[in-house]
């Protein structure tokens, strides 16, 4: 195979990386404090040059319970929620998992607000404390 031909393939397949609808979601890697507890965005999975296994975690550690928010196509669109709190008792844990589906899509619009809220607070403060963007 000729070099240029070569060289115009992996260019068309490098382009095509960024046009699946996928996100790159690196600026909100975080984990760090707040007033209730721990904020932590991470992402978990795979590329290839066809398509894109990302799930993208926004947990949420507070005193009394821990709340996900959960991204299963890397487009910033909350699929799921699990909330994990103490039982009545005491002795054990409770998790309950949020899916609110209407015509086929995710319908979590509250949820899908605090997301973005928080996701704009991890912005902020990676801006005003000056972190690197990936930290």
């Amino acid at each position: 195979m000729p070099i240029k031909k070569l060289v115009n393939i992996l260019l068309a397949s490098s382009i095509g990386l960024n046009c699946n609808g996928k996100i790159n979601n690196d600026k909100y890697d975080f984990r760090g404090g707040h007033k209730n507890g721990e904020i932590i965005f991470k992402r978990e999975g795979s590329y290839t040059p066809w398509t894109s296994d990302d799930t993208n975690y926004l947990i949420i550690i507070g005193k009394d319970s821990t709340k996900s928010y959960i991204d299963q196509n890397n487009d910033l669109i909350v699929d799921e929620i699990h909330v994990i709190k103490p039982d009545v008792e005491g002795e054990g844990l409770d998790l309950k998992i949020i899916r609110s589906y209407r015509n086929g899509k995710p319908n979590l619009s509250k949820e899908q607000k605090e997301f973005e809220e928080y996701l704009k607070k991890i912005l902020d403060f990676k801006k005003i404390t000056k972190f690197p963007p990936n930290y």
